[in-house]
């Protein structure tokens, strides 16, 4: 069954699931939301299969979201939702990228603990062509303790597909805790992640260990009936390889850093505008995957 086929299945069985709950307990809601903009990229690339291009081009992105929740009781929620996103490039067009997204969660909570499951599927075109198809399946289990800190752990079992690449194709397995600091209910936040991940792959060669951090700020900025989301975050990644790419070559060790800077202005009750900063310096032992880049975004959205 095709990603089109998935979609409509999903989406119908999800439409009549919400009917039933509305008139049954009247707890059902349906999101959407759409956004489009203007990035500039110093170095266009795609990571995934280590390829950039060393030059920046200029892309239109677009965003659009449908997401429907069921809570069919106080404990038991239902969430299902579909995503789609696309960069198109004005020069590089063999790096313009496609994404859909289909996921579904359920989650329950007993004992002062939110319980869930969530499974996600990712079908990726490059060039208008197939390229990797992701499922992703994701236990995890979280807690508020007080009014100040929130906990949260999950273990996720990725499969991934490659089109043309089949040597890369693996399974990825992660443990991930997050820490949430309120410090002024969410009017400010601090937030921690911890992740260490490992990943199988056809190729010997492309097997690694990694373990990666990551810090955000996040501020509201109040001015009267005026408010300004400002985020900031940065993130440290280490993969280690498991075998040499070539008899001569040393070790192959990628150690991976991002920093970026994003500010959101509400425009009414459903519109908004936004701008993003992000840096990634890639350093790798590999020539082939070491890079750097800035990425601009600036983007109008909306949603209902």
């Amino acid at each position: 069954m095709d990603i089109r086929c998935q979609i409509a299945v999903l989406w119908a069985l999800a439409s009549i699931a919400a009917q039933a709950s509305a008139a049954e307990t009247g707890q059902a809601d349906l999101d959407f939301s759409a956004s489009a903009g203007y990035q500039y990229d110093s170095n266009v690339n795609v990571a995934e299969i280590d390829a950039n291009t060393g030059e920046g081009d200029t892309a239109l992105v677009m965003d659009v979201g449908i997401d429907g929740s069921l809570r069919p009781g106080k404990r038991l929620s239902l969430d299902l939702g579909y995503a789609y996103s696309a960069t198109r490039y004005r020069q590089f067009s063999e790096f313009d990228l496609a994404i859909h997204h289909l996921r579904g969660a359920v989650s329950y909570r007993v004992a002062g603990f939110d319980s869930g499951l969530s499974v996600d599927r990712f079908a990726t075109r490059l060039d208008d062509d197939a390229f990797l198809d992701i499922t992703r399946v994701s236990p995890t289990l979280s807690r508020m303790l007080g009014d100040r800190l929130y906990l949260r752990g999950a273990f996720a079992r990725a499969e991934k597909s490659y089109h043309e690449r089949t040597e890369r194709d693996a399974v990825n397995e992660a443990f991930r805790a997050d820490a949430y600091f309120l410090l002024d209910g969410m009017q400010r936040y601090f937030a921690v992640a911890l992740e260490r991940d490992s990943e199988d792959a056809s190729s010997d060669a492309l097997d690694y260990d990694g373990i990666a951090t990551k810090l955000t700020y996040g501020h509201r900025l109040q001015a009267g009936s005026l408010g300004v989301d400002v985020n900031a975050h940065v993130r440290f990644e280490n993969r280690d390889y498991k075998i040499l790419p070539n008899a001569d070559e040393s070790p192959r060790r990628d150690e991976r850093r991002r920093a970026g800077l994003g500010v959101a202005l509400p425009l009414g009750e459903h519109f908004e505008i936004a701008g993003q900063a992000e840096y990634a310096d890639n350093a790798s032992t590999l020539d082939a995957a070491a890079y750097d880049e800035m990425v601009y975004t600036l983007s109008v959205g909306a949603g209902f």
